[in-house]
């Protein structure tokens, strides 16, 4: 059974005066690829490039795919939140595990978590996700209020 490990990374101290491209290519210089998001928002900033149906993995080089553009190019990053700088921040979750305690739909905190890095949620209501990085495969596919109320993977 793989282990979870704490992640080793903190974020870094917030700066008043950070904008969201210094925000966003500081996640980058930490090893999360990101992509922007509408402003505001939890959905991708880029809209499908596809016709409806039509499948693709984002090798197609244009940007729509979600997650899948997420990158730690900060070329890449510069120029999208140059053109868009109100975009919020996506990131890739990619070998992580992320737990997710949305506190205003029951979720309690256990005690004995290991430490790790937690991010707030945004919202100024405390919600907090942690982060750990599992050694070894996981088969994880938990859903919202599956792991436990208010608790989402």
């Amino acid at each position: 059974m793989p282990k979870i490990l704490p992640e080793t990374n903190k974020p870094s101290p917030r700066r008043e005066t950070a904008t969201l491209l210094n925000a966003a290519l500081d996640w980058a210089a930490q090893g999360w690829p990101v992509f922007p998001l509408q402003q505001n928002r939890k959905d991708p900033l880029f809209p499908y490039p596809h016709p409806k149906g039509e499948k693709c993995d984002g090798s197609c080089g244009r940007p729509g795919h979600g997650v899948l553009d997420a990158t730690t190019d900060p070329d890449v990053i510069t120029q999208w939140w140059t053109r868009y700088p109100k975009a919020n921040i996506g990131g890739s979750t990619a070998g992580r595990v992320v737990i997710d305690f949305d506190f205003e739909h029951g979720a309690t905190l256990p005690e004995g978590m290991p430490l790790t890095r937690e991010h707030l949620s945004g919202r100024g209501n405390g919600n907090v996700h942690m982060v750990y990085v599992p050694t070894g495969t996981m088969g994880v596919g938990l859903r919202q209020g599956r792991l436990a109320q208010g608790v989402d993977l």
